[in-house]
């Protein structure tokens, strides 16, 4: 399976924590307005749901190159430096999203090693900090994807 199989299976599984989260919203407004009482651990979810969401989001408009750009000082470039800067850019960001792979995965093993939980639900929070370290990882092999590509631009050149 290629990356780019993978996310467009990520960018359906993101429509459905997107739902949820409006589902859950929905909810918690309406048993707010009704019944005075508010949905147990909206805040929680919603955060948990807000943060999957943008990291796995992350690897899809990488890889589309739909992201948000200011490109002020970059539209002044020569194609040759714009190509050196993206290749630069694409390398260091594989390198610190590698590492922030790393540091979840660990911060992961451990939350669930000892049994973390957040709010009155006792939600874990091994699952999202997993879900956070996958997008991570695929955004980081979605740069190195990227930057394997100028490399070869630049040989073709």
């Amino acid at each position: 399976m290629n990356l780019k199989k993978i996310i467009s299976i990520i960018r359906y599984v993101n429509i459905v924590f997107l739902l949820f989260l409006t589902l859950l919203t929905l909810i918690d407004v309406v048993s707010r307005y009704i019944f005075h009482v508010s949905v147990l651990d909206t805040i929680t979810l919603s955060s948990y749901l807000l943060c999957m969401i943008n990291i796995l989001a992350l690897s899809d408009v990488t890889y589309s190159k739909r992201h948000v750009t200011v490109e002020i000082i970059y539209d002044k470039f020569s194609p040759n430096v714009k190509k050196i800067v993206d290749t630069f850019i694409y390398g260091i960001s594989f390198i610190l999203f590698s590492l922030m792979s790393i540091s979840s995965f660990i911060k992961t093993t451990y939350c669930f090693e000892k049994g973390i939980y957040k709010g009155w639900m006792e939600i874990p929070e091994s699952p999202v900090k997993l879900i956070f370290t996958i997008g991570c990882i695929l955004t980081a092999l979605t740069f190195l994807s990227l930057f394997a590509e100028k490399i070869r631009k630049k040989k073709d050149d």
